[in-house]
């Protein structure tokens, strides 16, 4: 298998854990993340490794949810995501459809909608207030559109005549990079309280097929390729009102017959990250890529790919997540090194990545099976009731209960229920306690039911019903 160069996995990844909550508690999930350059981690220690001074790992580990259909198109991909209040937009492929989905529990995920109203696969999705634009692609002249879901309809705004089209939102206002091979860029434009798209074909200095685009200190960043089957990829920066200038890029030698293009690019507060892939020219087949990162005056290679391409980035956990076309996802440690993330579910190809909160990423896949989405999940952080009830943590509420109660015995006498000394070690003390828990029916639990004196208990009943440390 291909590997990211001068990267080994990491030891300390810990394992996932079986998604249950501990004598009934729900593992709280955290705020939502932002796109927005204003409130993503800091990139400031970019050149000693770490993407910001709190990137993490969750201590108990991970959890995956089992993999959603959203088509059974083989090879079918999930293309696009963005939040829009409460629900993920995604944008699925080859044909022309969308889907909105809620990580219900830690199991499944639930779609509240879905909508079969594109002419051709949205490519690109950007969320502007309660509404979402997407950008539509295909092979033919005119299949670059832009449409606005409102509600649960998709109505096409913009009716193209380039291949394809790529959305993002600035501060309200909407672009759409148009382009394709053999033609000139084009820019649309909706300005903030307008009713009308504006359309410029002059902004660019040079051809480029966009392909990627963000908004990044207060300027709209534009990824592409080449106008000719081969060539190196581009990218550009400036406004609608300014035009776009171009910014160098590091040379990829990929050799005779390739073409390289921006495949995603993501903004830190103090860069941008930029992902590159590299094909080829006439089968499409995966190259190898590279992940830099442009600062202040600084370009830095985070990574070198081989046999394999970066097709999507997020900036996750105060680190970077990038996932490849050989199907594996990968983040970025404390050292700088790319490790692989471990048991994520069998697909031919990661194409988008979501944080939808802290501790839920969403994973959208390509299978032969068709498109699938996954949510990987924190174990401190499972949603596991749907929303509802109160929140606690192991860390925070049960981890305390078992110190004052429980492991002074459980650790040092053979039980059913063995604990670590000084419940050292939060990953195995974690699994024994989720063993005496029956989730469905807490009350029912072997752990509360000794705990409170409901069956017989060398430790008496330091839990009795009706207490804190029952309820919890």
């Amino acid at each position: 298998m291909s590997r990211v160069s001068a990267t080994s996995k990491s030891s300390w990844v810990l394992a996932s854990l079986v998604a249950c909550a501990c004598a009934g508690a729900i593992f709280a999930g955290c705020s939502k993340g932002s796109d927005d350059a204003s409130s993503a981690p800091s990139l400031s220690t970019i050149g000693s490794g770490a993407i910001s001074a709190t990137s993490t790992r969750d201590a108990l580990g991970y959890t995956w949810t089992t993999q959603f259909g959203l088509n059974t198109i083989s090879n079918g991909t999930a293309n696009a995501m963005a939040t829009v209040g409460s629900v993920t937009v995604i944008g699925i492929g080859p044909a022309g459809e969308s889907a909105d989905v809620v990580v219900a529990t830690v199991s499944t995920i639930t779609v509240t909608d879905r909508t079969t109203g594109f002419l051709f696969e949205p490519g690109s999705i950007t969320a502007v207030g309660s509404s979402a634009y997407a950008g539509t692609r295909g092979d033919t002249p005119g299949a670059g559109d832009i449409y606005l879901k409102s509600q649960t309809i998709w109505n096409r705004v913009v009716d193209g005549d380039r291949p394809s089209v790529v959305v993002a939102s600035q501060d309200g206002a909407v672009y759409g990079f148009a382009g394709g091979i053999g033609t000139k860029p084009a820019t649309h434009y909706l300005a903030v309280g307008a009713t009308g798209w504006d359309r410029r074909d002059d902004l660019f200095p040079s051809d480029t097929v966009p392909t990627a685009a963000v908004t990044h200190f207060n300027q709209m960043w534009i990824g592409g390729g080449p106008t000719t089957n081969e060539g190196q990829a581009t990218l550009y920066r400036g406004t609608f009102t300014t035009g776009f200038q171009q910014v160098p890029l590091p040379l990829i030698n990929g050799g005779v017959g390739s073409r390289q293009e921006v495949a995603a690019l993501v903004s830190g507060a103090s860069g941008l990250i930029v992902a590159i892939k590299n094909t080829d020219a006439s089968s499409g087949l995966a190259l190898g890529g590279s992940i830099y990162f442009i600062g202040f005056g600084e370009t830095k290679l985070l990574a070198t790919l081989n046999q394999e391409a970066p097709l999507c980035l997020v900036l996750h956990e105060g680190t970077i997540f990038a996932g490849t076309s050989s199907g594996r996802v990968l983040y970025r440690d404390p050292i700088g090194n790319f490790i692989e993330e471990p048991k994520v579910p069998t697909n031919q190809g990661i194409t988008s990545l979501h944080s939808v909160s802290a501790g839920v990423l969403l994973v959208g896949q390509q299978t032969v099976n068709g498109a699938r989405v996954a949510a990987r999940i924190g174990n401190s952080n499972q949603p596991t009731g749907g929303g509802g009830g109160s929140t606690t943590s192991y860390i925070t509420t049960v981890k305390p209960l078992l110190q004052a109660s429980c492991v002074s015995c459980h650790s040092t006498m053979t039980t059913g229920y063995s604990l670590t000394v000084n419940l050292a070690d939060n990953t195995a003390d974690y699994a024994a306690t989720v063993a005496q828990v029956t989730t469905q029916t807490p009350t029912a639990s072997q752990l509360l039911r000794k705990a409170s004196g409901g069956v017989s208990h060398s430790g008496g009943a330091p839990w009795p019903q009706g207490s804190t440390q029952y309820d919890a």
